[in-house]
């Protein structure tokens, strides 16, 4: 396995700001890549604690949405002794009116070179199928 990319997002608040600009770099390489940026808005999900500070656990470390398409993307970001490499699943988010429901790519992974580049082909495929998604 290749060597863990911010092993301290958890604890250092610096370290936890270069891993969410990583996570937008990837992101804004996605949306070149397929050629289908148009409608995304990133963040999407934001958590906050009662006293408004933001709450960094990782979850999400990146979301995305493209309103139209009612697509979003979720990235959760685990620490290095997390007993997971990379999983991947389709969910849905909102209310129960299909109208308001969103189709959520969620990616759950500890972030490596390795790890990376699946989730570089995994938001490829999601972006690349939104015509198809409405």
């Amino acid at each position: 396995m290749s060597s863990v990319l911010f092993p301290s997002f958890l604890s250092d608040v610096d370290e936890y700001a270069r891993a969410e600009a990583y996570w937008q770099d990837l992101w804004r390489r996605t949306l070149e890549k397929s050629k289908k940026g148009k409608g995304w808005r990133s963040p999407w999900l934001t958590t906050r604690f009662a006293n408004g500070t933001p709450c960094r656990d990782g979850n999400p470390i990146f979301s995305a949405v493209n309103d139209t398409q009612k697509l979003g993307i979720r990235i959760i970001q685990h620490p290095p002794s997390a007993a997971i490499d990379l999983d991947s699943w389709t969910d849905e988010f909102g209310e129960s009116s299909q109208d308001d429901r969103i189709r959520e790519l969620v990616i759950s992974c500890v972030p490596t070179q390795q790890t990376t580049a699946h989730v570089l082909k995994l938001l490829c495929g999601w972006v690349m199928q939104e015509a198809s998604a409405a």
